[in-house]
């Protein structure tokens, strides 16, 4: 599997304080246990798909600080996560 960011998670990245970006990068090698199947990880961060929203879904790394993504698959055949947006639940308006 491999994981890509958005142009727009960047951004979102960059507007993140010092404490959230440093949960961000904490939190990704658990999140990869998350998306490789791990279920004890996938409870922990929430995983779920975004009511209304088809083929997105959104997960929680801390209770004020959350993430949307979809899959995809590239030319090989693999499947790609892209994760879209990240910040307040606000993002989930326009996932």
């Amino acid at each position: 599997m491999k994981y890509h960011r958005t142009p727009e998670f960047n951004e979102n990245y960059k507007e993140l304080d010092n404490k959230q970006k440093q949960e961000v990068q904490k939190s990704f090698p658990d999140l990869k246990k998350a998306f490789e199947g791990d279920t004890i990880m996938r409870t922990y961060f929430d995983l779920h798909p975004l009511n209304g929203w088809p083929d997105i879904y959104a997960g929680h790394l801390k209770y004020n600080l959350v993430f949307t993504y979809h899959y995809d698959v590239d030319s090989n055949g693999e499947k790609v996560v892209f994760f879209r947006k990240i910040g307040t639940h606000g993002i989930y308006k326009n996932p």
